[in-house]
This record gives structure tokens, C-alpha cells and sequence, in this order.
């Protein structure tokens, strides 16, 4: 097996997955979702208080779209608006004016102007390329990691959703009123996220992966991930509320109406002062890969086993640095006086729950 690659699994239960040294790091369930769909929509109502807009847009439930200035819409006017946030329950799609086409080194926004890059793209000479590039075509450019390392490929993608982004504009003029304007495939922005050139794209239902991304290079096999016995246990225990952990201790999940409460404890673990700083290290490396494979938000509380201030410390720094590694907005706050540590995280998508 590959020491890295990207899964796609077909049938009832559709997933992808990124797999790093036999090691599940990635994992997202291929639901509906409206996320990154545009649609040609109609005002329907403007709460002034809010102040907000709540957009006709084909769904269940009129879109939610908040206004600096309500006097900035009339009822009745047709707009352009991308959903941001799915719809839960009665409550509507969450939307946005400043819609966007995301690629894989690229993403362009038809109505803004702005150039902003990737932290991670330090190149000068690529900097210095884009910036030429940008005075030369319309509307704002956010220009991706893969966008530093391959200019040319970039220009060719970004080719493309100008001539999207022109004839999105052109639609708000034409009926019907609301209609669905542009799909964003499933999936796509984990694949965004995970694949750089070299890491092989491999699933068991070729069709399928063709949906979700056409233009990438599927190579198809027979087997399924939980057919690998190290990857089948990484995904069973995503599942589970205990999860052990190599030392003999173990993390306990549980979720509440209000918040995600995670109890790290020793277990079988041996009960020295040494021990429990070694269980609760080892828990700080677990609980990050535990909440980003898991896909808990919100508020997360952290009963660590009682230390010292000074391992506290040690404790934070080691959670910091593999939050590092979540695509999501992650804030580590700190011990309260009862010292649970807290932890604050972006909400995007729904808790893991899908995957058997």
C-alpha cells in the first residue's frame, strides 16, 4: 500500500479519506450538501432590525443572507448568492453576495477586487507573477498553496472561471427566479485540501470518483478501506465514545446540548505523577486527530488528569501544535480555575456520524 494517498469510497455510505503511513489523518462523508452552490435568487422579505435578508432560493426554506444596510435591498429584487452554511432543521440556508469558484490553485470571485495569497506560498518570483497577472482581468483572487508551486496551471484554471464568472454575472438579468446556477461537487474541497501532484487518487467505484472530480487522475481497485486492518481500526473507533490510547490510557467523548466534554484518563495505565503527564501528553497528540477526524465544533471542554501549572504549559504548547494541522479555525483558550481546558472550533459541515 501507498504511504500516502486519497480514498474514495463508493456505495450506500460514500466517504473520502486521506491516509498518511497506514494512519487515517482526513476523513469527510459524502453527503448532500449545498455548500458552494450558486443560485439566481429573489428578496422576500427584509427584517431591518437584524438587519437581514431572507433570499427565495429553490429550497425548503428561504436563505439567510445578513445585511450591512437593509436599505441595500428592495423586496423583490433578484440577486446572486452562494450558500456559505447549509440549512438545519427550519432554519434556511446561510448565504453570501461575494460568491466565489474555488479550484484546486485557485479561487476567483467574480464581484470583488482583491489579490491575497496562501500563507504558506514565500516564493517572491510567483508573488511577483500573480500580482503582474491580476492587472490584468477582473474581480478578486485568492491564489491557493498549489497556486505558488505551479503559475501556469493556475493561469490556465483561472482561464476557465473568468468565462464562469462573466456568465454568472450576465444571469441575474434572465428568469426563471430562483434557479440553481452552479453545483460544487461533493468532496471537492477535501480533494482541495489534501492532494498535491504525486499523491495517488484511488477508489472502488470508478463512476462515482468520476463525479466528484472528472478531471483528476482515479485509479480504481477492489478492495475497501475497512478491508485494511490498521485503517479499519482507525475508522471503528471513530465511532466509539472510549478511545485507548498506546500507554494504557484512554479518552472518553461526550457530547452535550451545549458542548463536546473529552475526560482523558489513566486506565490501565500506572498512576505516577511521571505516568500521568506521559498519558495526558500522549492525550494532547490524540485529541486534536480525535476532534478533526470526528468533526466536533463549538465548545470543547478538556479534563486533563490534575497536574502542575508548569505541565499545564507543556500540555497547551503540544495541543497547539497539532491543532496546527486542522483546516478549521481552532482556538486553545487556556485552564479554567477547575482546570478543564478549553477549546473553541469553526463549525463547518456536521459532526462525523455516517461512516460505519
Amino acid at each position: 500500500m501507498d504511504k500516502e494517498f486519497l480514498f474514495v469510497e463508493g456505495g450506500n455510505q460514500p466517504f473520502i479519506a486521506y491516509i498518511k503511513d497506514e494512519k487515517l489523518e482526513g476523513i469527510s462523508p459524502l453527503e448532500k450538501t449545498y455548500i458552494g452552490n450558486i443560485y439566481r435568487g429573489r428578496v422576500d422579505y427584509i427584517d431591518t432590525g437584524i438587519p437581514a435578508a431572507f433570499i427565495e432560493i429553490g429550497l425548503k426554506e428561504r436563505g439567510f443572507l445578513p445585511l450591512k444596510n437593509p436599505k441595500e435591498l428592495v423586496k423583490g429584487e433578484t440577486i446572486i448568492v452562494e450558500v456559505k452554511k447549509d440549512p438545519i432543521g427550519t432554519k434556511g440556508a446561510f448565504l453570501t453576495r461575494e460568491y466565489s469558484i474555488a479550484g484546486h490553485y485557485t479561487v476567483y470571485f467574480p464581484e470583488e477586487d482583491f489579490l491575497l495569497f496562501s500563507k504558506k506560498i514565500k516564493k517572491k518570483e510567483t508573488i511577483e507573477e500573480w500580482k503582474e497577472y491580476k492587472k490584468t482581468i477582473p474581480g478578486g483572487l485568492l491564489v491557493r498553496t498549489q497556486g505558488g508551486f505551479d503559475f501556469k496551471a493556475g493561469k490556465k484554471e483561472l482561464k476557465q472561471f473568468l468565462e464562469l464568472g462573466e456568465k454568472l454575472k450576465q444571469e441575474i438579468h434572465f428568469l426563471p427566479v430562483p434557479k440553481c446556477l452552479y453545483k460544487r461537487s461533493q468532496g471537492i474541497e477535501f480533494l482541495l485540501r489534501y492532494y498535491k501532484e504525486g499523491i495517488p487518487l484511488i477508489t472502488n467505484d470508478m463512476s462515482f470518483a468520476k463525479s466528484i472530480a472528472p478531471e483528476y487522475p482515479w485509479k480504481e481497485v477492489s478492495w475497501s478501506l475497512d478491508q485494511k486492518e490498521k485503517i479499519s481500526y482507525d475508522l471503528g473507533r471513530l465511532q466509539k465514545r472510549k478511545v485507548p490510547l498506546e500507554n494504557g490510557g484512554e479518552l472518553i467523548f461526550d457530547q452535550t446540548e451545549s458542548c463536546v466534554v473529552i475526560d482523558v484518563n489513566t486506565s490501565s495505565a500506572k498512576t505516577s505523577k511521571d505516568t500521568k503527564q506521559k498519558v495526558n501528553i500522549e492525550a494532547a497528540k490524540e485529541i486534536p486527530r480525535q476532534i478533526r477526524l470526528r468533526n466536533l465544533s463549538g465548545i470543547i471542554l478538556v479534563d486533563f488528569i490534575t497536574v502542575s501549572g508548569k505541565e499545564e504549559r507543556e500540555i497547551l504548547k503540544v495541543l497547539k501544535q497539532n491543532f496546527s494541522l486542522d483546516p478549521n479555525h481552532v482556538e486553545v483558550y487556556g485552564f479554567t480555575k477547575l482546570h478543564l481546558c478549553e477549546i473553541g472550533r469553526q463549525r463547518k459541515g456536521k459532526p462525523l456520524a455516517t461512516i460505519k
